[in-house]
């Protein structure tokens, strides 16, 4: 029998695992969708890929909250962003 805390392990390697495959997706992904004439299938860019990782987390952190009542993530919800960026000239 496993216990709570083994299977909210579980959970975080898995969350690892996901965290991993979406950085590789992220760094391969164009700033701007395109579009693949052979296969004529859209080519997500980098939101894209995020907002699917997102999602994925969205899943999972609700199975382990169901599970073993304890949360993996936290998200900001419906929080602009706003860059903090200079232009130096």
């Amino acid at each position: 029998m496993t216990t709570i805390e083994e299977v909210y392990q579980e959970f975080v390697t898995e969350m690892k695992s996901i965290i991993k495959e979406y950085r590789a997706k992220h760094r391969a992904a164009p700033m701007k969708r395109g579009w693949n004439r052979t296969f004529g299938t859209s080519i997500p860019n980098k939101n894209d890929v995020l907002r699917e990782r997102d999602a994925d987390l969205k899943q999972l952190n609700s199975d382990c909250e169901l599970l073993t009542k304890k949360t993996l993530v936290t998200f900001a919800e419906d929080q602009e962003y706003v860059s903090n960026v200079n232009v130096v000239e």
